[in-house]
């Protein structure tokens, strides 16, 4: 009974256990198959038939694996050799195809021999696991990976990779281009003396803090030595990286090599602040962005006081809608070109004439600020103005001469004749009666005195059309002014009333004719005297610097007009009434002047008065004249 009964238990044991690995296989999720020692299949689960695509469990049993429709592999015959004799394998990956579907499905085979209770081979179990999502996963990360080197490799900035082990593992070509370190030979060095040939050894704290603590580092316009470039100037960033697996696994540092574009913001930044010209920079709406000396100081101004504005602002009322108008033209693409505006001045000064070009700052081929360009054109004016006047003076004189010869006979016969009428005159006065004598004497003395008053004025014509320095010898200035104030009537220091002296002592000497010197200072000095008739000052002054000498004659008369001060040099031009000046005398003056090489600038507000300041050149020296 006992044997019986141990019997039935062993079998109820085994049957439980069959029925457990029974229905691990059939549930598992890989396929599980069983081949005996001809490789025909004795076993099988669902998961296998799926992979075949679900033909029926009948029609699988008893086929022939290797030369069934469900399967074509290549190779897979000495793998099941080997499981036959006797050995475990395994190859990963292999290609399948089946004829039921037709998908390519990527699998892994395992075989295990079966062995009967004597140890003899009888068959193989055999794992087929379907790795195809595997496989694709790591040909896509593949494919990523080395979409994303060629990416790398292709960007023209420094991409440098550093890991958590403080090894380089990635470094692509704008890493060579910038610092002449080829890849491999990056990646033989450590990390530090790789930091070194880069001329970037404190590099190595930014690195340590990004893979510790995770900070990110910025750093602009480093100047670094290299041994293949000398002094290059970089930007770079440390970046931590960030990964599922590691916290930090490592940081990517970005270099941006801006040597080039340094060196031409540092030209640029020296022609902006050296440039002759006013530069002003202004957004599209004309508010400033940036203005350099030249231009600060045509308006005479500081940048924190020019910065909140606009250049509209800043250009004279009467020319600031035609500037407007060019304005809008260059904001809409139309080309403008150079012209002539006036400048806002300092309260007391006149308008600052400028030529002014503007172009537009493209950005992606649209406007995003507008530049400016000024140049000072005052001398230029003056210079055209003095052009103007000598060739008028020119022909005047050509005309003045002609006209005074012309007329010199015959006035010195009116003269003559009204001479010999007086002679009469005085031998008969005891045959006439004294009161017709008397008329025609008075008649007689006009026509001399006016015959000599023409006369007196051919004989200016004659000095206007003939002026040349005769006698150059040194003159002091300083004993020309107190020569004239004597020849006037004035103490040589002035009266302390109306007239003043402001004289530097010593003078230096200019070459010159001491009386045609003498015949300006006196000309302009009788014209103050004039404009201070009814009141005022007049004060002269002397000076001198490295090329010039001057005399500066100023009033507090009445001054002049701007159309009469446009004028003053211009022959027969006169403020004053037809029988006190001929409007010779400051021509006169200003060839005198011109023919030494000096000038003579006025300046005057109607009502407050006139400054001449008449310049020479030293004897030592000639240079430009000042400004």
């Amino acid at each position: 009974i006992h044997d019986v009964t141990s019997r039935n238990g062993g079998e109820e044991s085994y049957k439980e256990i069959s029925e457990f690995n029974y229905n691990i296989i059939y549930n598992a999720p890989v396929a599980i198959f069983t081949l005996n020692r001809e490789g025909i299949i004795t076993s099988t689960n669902p998961a296998h038939l799926k992979i075949a695509g679900n033909p029926p469990l009948e029609e699988v049993l008893g086929l022939d694996w290797l030369h069934s429709p469900m399967v074509i592999a290549a190779g897979l015959d000495r793998y099941l050799e080997k499981g036959l004799a006797g050995e475990n394998f395994e190859v990963s990956d292999l290609p399948f195809t089946t004829q039921l579907t037709g998908r390519r499905l990527y699998m892994t085979l395992r075989g295990v021999p079966l062995r009967n209770k004597n140890l003899e081979i009888e068959g193989l179990l055999c794992i087929l696991e379907d790795t195809t999502g595997k496989n694709l996963y790591l040909k896509e990360m593949e494919r990523l990976q080395k979409f994303n080197e060629n990416i790398i490799q292709s960007i023209t900035n420094g991409i440098m990779v550093v890991n958590s082990d403080f090894k380089i593992c990635t470094w692509n070509a704008g890493m060579t281009e910038i610092f002449r370190i080829s890849r491999a030979h990056a990646f033989s060095m450590p990390l530090e003396a790789c930091l070194r040939r880069m001329g970037l050894s404190d590099a190595v704290f930014h690195i340590r803090k990004g893979i510790s603590d995770g900070i990110t580092a910025t750093l602009e316009k480093v100047s670094v030595e290299t041994p293949a470039r000398g002094f290059i100037t970089l930007n770079y960033k440390v970046i931590p990286l960030f990964t599922d697996k590691a916290p930090r696994p490592g940081v990517v540092l970005f270099f941006e090599d801006v040597t080039q574009k340094e060196k031409t913001e540092i030209r640029y930044r020296t022609l902006f602040k050296s440039a002759r010209d006013g530069i002003v920079v202004t957004d599209t709406e004309g508010r400033f962005l940036s203005a350099n000396p030249m231009a600060l100081g045509l308006w005479n101004v500081e940048w924190r006081e020019l910065k909140e504005g606009r250049i509209q602002d800043m250009v004279h009322p009467g020319d600031r809608e035609r500037f407007l108008e060019r304005l809008r033209s260059i904001r809409e693409g139309r080309e403008v070109r150079s012209f002539r505006a006036q400048l806002c001045a300092v309260e007391g000064q006149d308008p600052l004439p400028v030529e002014m070009s503007v172009s537009r700052v493209l950005e992606h081929e649209k406007t995003v600020a507008l530049q400016f360009i000024m140049r000072d054109i005052r001398e230029r004016l003056r210079l055209e103005a003095e052009l103007l006047q000598a060739g008028k003076l020119s022909g005047l004189g050509e005309l003045a001469a002609g006209v005074a010869h012309e007329i010199n006979n015959p006035l010195a016969t009116v003269a003559g004749y009204a001479e010999e009428i007086m002679d009469l005159l005085e031998e008969w006065k005891d045959r006439m009666k004294a009161d017709r004598l008397l008329e025609l004497k008075s008649l007689a003395r006009t026509i001399r005195d006016q015959s000599y008053r023409c006369k007196e004025i051919t004989r200016s014509l004659l000095d206007f059309a003939r002026i040349h320095p005769s006698a150059l010898v040194e003159v002091d200035l300083n004993e020309v002014v107190r020569s004239v104030l004597a020849m006037a009537g004035y103490p040589e220091g002035g009266d302390g009333d109306r007239v003043f002296l402001d004289l530097e002592e010593p003078l230096p000497p200019v070459r010159a004719d001491h009386s045609h010197i003498q015949q300006v200072i006196l000309n302009i000095f009788k014209n103050a005297l004039d404009a201070t008739e009814r009141g005022g000052r007049i004060t002269l002054e002397t000076g001198a610097d490295a090329h010039f000498v001057w005399v500066v004659i100023r009033d507090t008369g009445i001054g002049m007009s701007e159309v009469e001060v446009a004028r003053i040099f211009d022959p027969f031009f006169t403020t004053k009434p037809p029988d006190r000046g001929t409007g010779l005398g400051l021509s006169i003056c200003y060839r005198i002047v011109e023919r030494l090489g000096g000038r003579i600038d006025a300046t005057t507000r109607e009502g407050e008065g006139s400054t001449f300041r008449v310049f020479l050149p030293r004897k030592e020296k000639n240079g430009g004249i000042p400004g």
